[in-house]
């Protein structure tokens, strides 16, 4: 199941396994543009960063395994028997979109990543997961916030995502990041809404999330 996190654990987002996501995943990680982002986290007096850059080809065996680490965290709210996988992110599959991904060290290896489809003007936030140990320090925020920037570079309007309503790393955060509930308003949303019953996301409560890129001026 695609997912999305900041503490660490998935939170539910769309599509099934099987669903074509993301033009050549390969060719996603080598973009005109590099982003480059570094945000710092103070934490107990230690000031922590967050780098974020654009996926390569090389991290992306990782990111399988950030994303199954991630997911099993929902275990601890509800029982996940049936729970498929995280996809391989070397697979080529059908949709255009971008992968970031976060580390704490310049050059080190990625400890979170978020997977973005670009749909009807929108960037659908399809994934976003943290290791488990690298959780509660900020990267998943972090990865949100340069999601917002690269969308709006990419002109986009909104930031997009569908989510579990009351597992607290899930819409709770979000909400903190500034999304809001709305209702499926195209027939990709109401799509996924539809994907999402025949799966069996019944786990509980789902919820789609929007972000107005039009409302905050770039900074």
């Amino acid at each position: 199941m695609r997912s999305n996190t900041e503490p660490g654990g998935g939170s539910q987002t769309s599509l099934p396994r099987d669903f074509g996501t993301s033009a050549n995943l390969r060719r996603m990680c080598a973009p005109k543009r590099r982003v480059r982002a570094t945000l710092h986290q103070a934490t107990l007096g230690v000031m922590l960063k967050t780098f974020v850059r654009q996926a390569r080809a090389d991290d992306l065996e990782l990111l399988e395994a950030i994303e199954n680490e991630a997911d099993a965290l929902f275990a601890t709210v509800f029982s996940i028997d049936g729970w498929r996988p995280a996809p391989s992110y070397s697979k080529p599959s059908q949709q255009n979109g971008f992968i970031l991904v976060a580390s704490d060290r310049p050059g080190s290896d990625a400890i979170g990543f978020a997977h973005v489809l670009e749909v009807r003007g929108s960037g659908h936030l399809e994934q976003l997961s943290v290791r488990p140990s690298a959780a509660h320090r900020g990267h998943g925020r972090a990865l949100v916030e340069a999601v917002k920037s690269e969308s709006r570079l990419r002109g986009r309007k909104r930031v997009t995502l569908r989510t579990f309503a009351d597992v607290p790393w899930n819409a709770p955060f979000y909400l903190s990041c500034g999304f809001i509930e709305r209702d499926p308003d195209s027939g990709f949303f109401r799509d996924l809404l539809v994907t999402e019953q025949q799966r069996g996301l019944g786990y509980g409560r789902r919820v789609q999330m929007n972000f107005d890129l039009t409302d905050e001026l770039p900074r």
